[in-house]
């Protein structure tokens, strides 16, 4: 992976990164503005897939709009 910002030409190692957690945050039951489920179990159809964006709400509401999204969860 290349960072233009860095001039880092490979994911950084596990010293540099943060520590993950115990134990997932709380979020609430259903999306406030879809009023999907936000956490599994989801019906055996759907897939799940992870984007990594700057403005995680500003993009959030780009997938809101496309068919077939089901939820979508920021942070």
């Amino acid at each position: 992976m290349v960072s233009m910002l860095f001039g880092e030409k490979s994911l950084p190692g596990k010293e540099r990164c943060l520590a993950g957690r115990s134990a997932s945050i709380d979020i609430v039951a259903k999306h406030l503005i879809t009023g999907q489920p936000m956490t599994p179990p989801f019906e055996s159809h759907f897939h799940c897939a992870f984007f990594a964006m700057g403005c995680f709400w500003g993009a959030e509401r780009r997938f809101w709009e496309q068919p077939g999204i089901h939820a979508t969860v920021v942070g």
